[in-house]
Parts: structure tokens; C-alpha cells; sequence
């Protein structure tokens, strides 16, 4: 059997929303949701998956897992000369995370981004219960389980793989909530995602905030790229501080206005 024939699902992990969507040429198509409590634990949400997995049940299906910033945590992991395997480097990893957060690292999966030598890496952790149920429902469904990955780091994949060298703000726009990258010289200098009320007001403070922290001059940094969010920024940063303000995939935010749960589906399209 060709792999090409297998059907193309996502799921999305959202704020209050678990979404089912099957991808096509003309983008992906929603075949189902459910609504989870904005509280919702690691099995409780596997409870809702498993339920929509069940109902849409198909053993010729390969599937993608997009997780909202609601769920992931996120750190920068200098380089370490020392560090020989990919064990040692989750191990780094999670040593970096203990120094920061209070929740238990051990109960968590975490995945690191590739990167030259010598420079910093993205960090991303979120639950292993979660990781490892999802897992399991992929064997018990049928589905072939592609991949699991933050949506910040779908976005990213999608709309900037050619930024090479470059003073840059990267910030995906989710419902509440906005994942930020920040890089110099092609390097990455932070991350982190924040709370942000979802208005043009609220998205254009943000921006001016984090060129600030870049700690850079204003014709330094070269660009700041936006996905998601309202379809138009107020004419302040529409400037972008001195710098060029990408809005990416706005043929998208046009198609399906006020759905974000959407919006995240068209990131892995």
C-alpha cells in the first residue's frame, strides 16, 4: 500500500478545545471537537482524545499532534561542549528546566531543536502522561502516530526556515496566549509564551515590549513576524519600532476569521 493513499489527520490540543481535522489540497477540513475544561489534566484530556479518536476511528490514517503554548513550557538550553549523545542532552535539558520551574521535571517529555554548533538550543516540556497516552491511543486506533510538537514550533517550521543570520521577533498568536521567540544574528536569544488579551491593542504593547528586551537598536533588529491574532495591527506597529512587520499567513486569518482552532490546523498544511 502506498503511504501516499493514507488519510492526513491533525489534532489539535487548544485552550478549552480538543479539535479532529483531516488535511486536503484545499486545507483542512474539521470533522470533529470536543470542549475540555480550562483546567483539564493530562487525563482527562486523553480521555476526550481518546473518545474523538474512537468515534473517527480509521486504520489507514497518519496523524500529527499540534500542542497549544497553554500546555508547554519553554527554555532556552545554552550550548555545552561536553554533552556527546541526544541522552546527555535531555538530560541537560531537564537539568535546565529544575533550575527554573517548580513543578516536577520528571513527570514531564521533553524535545530540544536542532542547532549549529555552539549555539543555543529551544527546549519544550510538557506532559510525559500526556506524551505517552497518546501514544498509546495512536496503537489502539489504528492511526500512525507522525509526530507530536508545540504549535510555536509548527509555526515556526512552516513560515521561517530562511532566517539565517538575522535580529528577528517571531511570536505566534494563539487564543490568550502568544508564543515568543527572540533571536540575534540568527541565534536565538529567548523564549517564552505569555498571557495576551486578544486585541490589536493588547498584540501591538506586547511587540513594543519585546524589542525592548532585545536589548538592541532599533535598526538592529531586522524584522518581527506575526502569526495569528486580528487581520490588521494599529498603524503604530504597523512600523514595527524601526523595523519591517511581517504578517504571516494572512491568507489564512481571511479564509476562517475567529476560529483559532482552525488557524492552528493550517500551521502543518
Amino acid at each position: 500500500m502506498s503511504l501516499s493513499w493514507l488519510e492526513q489527520r491533525v489534532i489539535i490540543l487548544g485552550k478549552n478545545q480538543v479539535g479532529l481535522f483531516r488535511l486536503g489540497a484545499n486545507g483542512p477540513q474539521e470533522m470533529q471537537r470536543v470542549v475540555i475544561p480550562a483546567d483539564a489534566t493530562p487525563a482527562s484530556l486523553l480521555i476526550a482524545l481518546a473518545e474523538l479518536l474512537r468515534q473517527n476511528a480509521s486504520t489507514r490514517c497518519r496523524l500529527q499532534v499540534l500542542i497549544s503554548s497553554h500546555l508547554v513550557r519553554f527554555m532556552l538550553v545554552p550550548w555545552r561542549e561536553e554533552i556527546a549523545s541526544p541522552r546527555e542532552l535531555l538530560s541537560f535539558a531537564q537539568f535546565c528546566f529544575e533550575q527554573v520551574y517548580v513543578e516536577e521535571p520528571h513527570n514531564w517529555s521533553f524535545s530540544v531543536s536542532p542547532e549549529a554548533k555552539g549555539r543555543a538550543r529551544i527546549a519544550a516540556a510538557t506532559s510525559a502522561e500526556l506524551i505517552s497516552g497518546l501514544q498509546e491511543l495512536s496503537k489502539e486506533t489504528g492511526c500512525r502516530l507522525l509526530g507530536v510538537q508545540p504549535y510555536l514550533a509548527a509555526v515556526l517550521n512552516r513560515f521561517c526556515r530562511n532566517l539565517a543570520d538575522q535580529s528577528f521577533l517571531f511570536i505566534a498568536v494563539e487564543q490568550g496566549r502568544v508564543g515568543v521567540l527572540r533571536a540575534r544574528d540568527g541565534q536565538w536569544q529567548g523564549v517564552h509564551t505569555l498571557a495576551c488579551a486578544d486585541t490589536d491593542n493588547a498584540l501591538t504593547e506586547l511587540i513594543a515590549r519585546e524589542q525592548q528586551l532585545l536589548e538592541l537598536r532599533d535598526e538592529a533588529v531586522q524584522a518581527v513576524y506575526v502569526h495569528g491574532g486580528a487581520g490588521t495591527l494599529p498603524e503604530p506597529a504597523s512600523s514595527g519600532n524601526g523595523c519591517t512587520l511581517h504578517r504571516l499567513g494572512q491568507e489564512d486569518q481571511q479564509a476562517e476569521p475567529g476560529d483559532p482552532m482552525l488557524l492552528m490546523a493550517r500551521a502543518v498544511h
